[in-house]
């Protein structure tokens, strides 16, 4: 079961409070401006080598709705870096968490 309503959902992504703002470009020359939560988080991975790298995964988390017409690929600007979207991941509540690269 989600959260209940988009504005519920809203209040989890407040730039006053633990969102920020980011800016997507889900077709240019369209951008909008929408909440989300932002996070470089350390993984480590280990590339069939033995050798374990050390790096980071962007990623933010936002509502479902606010990615309407985003695709991988499209450009999309938080925290001051312009990445691109590499995978969407939607959890079933109503948010989606939108894995990041350059």
């Amino acid at each position: 079961m989600g959260i209940e309503t988009a504005e519920d959902r809203a209040v989890f992504l407040n730039p006053d409070e633990f969102g920020e703002e980011a800016t997507l470009f889900p077709g240019l020359p369209s951008a909008r401006t929408i909440a989300v939560v932002y996070e470089e988080s350390w993984t480590a991975a280990d590339p069939e080598t033995g050798v374990p790298v050390s790096s980071t995964t962007p990623r933010l988390f936002t509502r479902t709705d606010d990615l309407s017409g985003v695709e991988q690929g499209d450009r999309v600007t938080v925290a001051g870096k312009v990445w691109r979207f590499a995978d969407l991941q939607p959890d079933g509540t109503g948010f989606t968490i939108g894995v990041l690269t350059r």
